[in-house]
């Protein structure tokens, strides 16, 4: 949160100094979220010194997505953390639809945006809800179970997701094999995600930031260097 802090602060600072050198009366919420030279840095990998995006661990992850709207970019933000999962099988569904393993319309509703991909929490939420009749939060209560299921506070609803969860979806009208593929998608991979609020929270700092970098170069660079000098 404390970098988040830092890099609105940055931003509103490059965007007063725009104004008063340029003359105008740029706001964050002015700048388009379609412009194609800010989305081309993100596709070439131009990100140096864009939040989130300026790592090596960051860059082959853009270079494979060629994102192209926030939706792509917030999905970027959470495959650049550490063991997190699905990368290839996003990047194939998005390149072909075909590739995209399809389930009952009651589990890829929660797919779909990401290509069938796992990629936020929510998505971990509304599954379980789906294949477990429950409500989302009693299903939010499971997620955060599985996600430090080494805790002995959480064995039991470990064990009992994995003993029941399947039995209570065929129960629902869910097929049987579609049910423990979730079910294993979701318990090797639970550990790993980012919320999707906090992703997109990301995604427009680090859209602002290629923006500004992108139209405003020298304000951008100075910035950086005044501020960040490592």
């Amino acid at each position: 949160m404390l970098l988040k802090l830092k890099n609105v602060t940055e931003l509103d600072k490059e965007i007063k100094e725009i104004n008063k050198i340029y003359k105008t009366n740029l706001k964050l919420e002015d700048i388009p979220l379609d412009d194609k030279l800010t989305w081309q840095a993100f596709q070439k990998c131009n990100t140096l010194g864009v939040f989130q995006f300026a790592s090596p661990v960051a860059m082959p992850v853009l270079k494979k997505m060629q994102c192209s709207n926030m939706e792509e970019l917030a999905a970027a933000n959470s495959f650049i953390r550490p063991g997190t999962g699905g990368l290839d099988d996003y990047v194939a569904g998005k390149k072909n639809p075909k590739s995209i393993k399809q389930l009952d319309p009651r589990l890829m509703k929660w797919l779909n945006s990401t290509y069938g991909a796992l990629v936020f929490q929510e998505q971990v939420m509304g599954l379980i809800s789906e294949l477990m009749g429950i409500s989302f939060g009693q299903a939010d209560i499971y997620r955060r179970a599985l996600e430090k299921m080494h805790k002995p506070a959480n064995k039991a609803k470990v064990e009992y997701f994995n003993d029941n969860v399947t039995k209570l979806a065929v129960e629902r009208g869910f097929k049987q094999e579609e049910a423990e593929y979730i079910r294993k998608l979701i318990y090797d991979n639970c550990g790993y995600l980012f919320n999707k609020s906090h992703a997109v929270c990301y995604s427009y700092i680090s859209y602002y930031t290629a923006y500004m970098k992108v139209h405003y170069p020298l304000i951008f660079h100075k910035t950086m260097l005044n501020g960040n000098l490592d």
